[in-house]
């Protein structure tokens, strides 16, 4: 929770130099909250941690309601007024701090996903879905992403791009060579509609895998299901043949 107030300090202080005050306020008076609440759905309860939180919230509040913010500053124990607050330079994540909110924000992703897709699976089968099987994507597809990212950030030709990725030590092996092709068209649709969080993501090298069966017991409890596997693509066993079909931030999905 202390990291992800951190990277909003940040954003906050990039906002409000750009005088872009409609994004400054979105994260005071809505990001925020919504950290808030994933850290409690998480079980966070930590008391020391949620008054540092408040503590930095409320100088984000108050160029745009002022008068609330004082009231909040007051109420939490503030020394003086807001008005009066120098607030010391924000530093910079660290690796370890930008990997652990890099985590957080894929399960978050992953859980719109699920949730969306156990709805359909349930007006298909008619029943309420208790299981659930995940196949993440292979790592070269990864590897295949990040290189186009690389690739399109350099501002190379995306029409010769697939020249250079057949040359890269991954693609010599005699079966991906033929599989690379077609997944990089779908790479490409990609690459001009990726956010710019869900490219931090894709360069984060994710383990998906490991964050899916880490987190089993929460995602179990959020969508109400009594079991789960997740595992790499080829690694286990191909249900609903979905290994194909998974994708860097897309793991294949199959309800029952």
């Amino acid at each position: 929770l202390l990291a992800r107030m951190q990277q909003r300090v940040l954003e906050f202080d990039a906002a409000m130099e750009a005088v872009q005050l409609r994004e400054a306020v979105m994260i005071s008076h809505y990001e925020l909250l919504s950290d808030l609440n994933w850290y409690r759905r998480r079980g966070g309860c930590n008391k020391a941690t949620g008054m540092q939180f408040l503590t930095a919230w409320a100088p984000l509040l108050f160029p745009a309601t002022p008068h609330f913010a004082e009231d909040w500053w007051s109420r939490i124990g503030g020394a003086g007024i807001l008005a009066d607050l120098q607030v010391d330079p924000c530093l910079a994540l660290s690796a370890a701090e930008s990997q652990l909110l890099a985590e957080q924000e894929f399960l978050v992703s992953f859980l719109e996903s699920a949730r969306s897709l156990k709805q359909l699976a349930e007006r298909h089968m008619e029943s309420t879905a208790t299981c659930l099987t995940i196949q993440t994507a292979e790592l070269w597809k990864g590897e295949l992403c990040r290189i186009g990212l690389q690739l399109q950030t350099e501002g190379y030709n995306m029409r010769q791009a697939l020249k250079v990725i057949m040359t890269r030590e991954f693609a010599q092996d005699s079966v991906l060579r033929k599989a690379i092709p077609p997944v990089w068209k779908k790479v490409l649709k990609h690459l001009f509609k990726w956010s710019d969080e869900e490219k931090e993501l894709l360069q984060s090298s994710l383990d998906e895998a490991n964050i899916i069966t880490s987190n089993s017991e929460f995602i179990c409890a959020e969508l109400g299901l009594e079991q789960l596997q997740a595992y790499l693509a080829g690694a286990g066993e191909d249900v609903g043949g979905k290994a194909r079909v998974a994708f860097p931030l897309q793991p294949g999905m199959v309800f029952e």
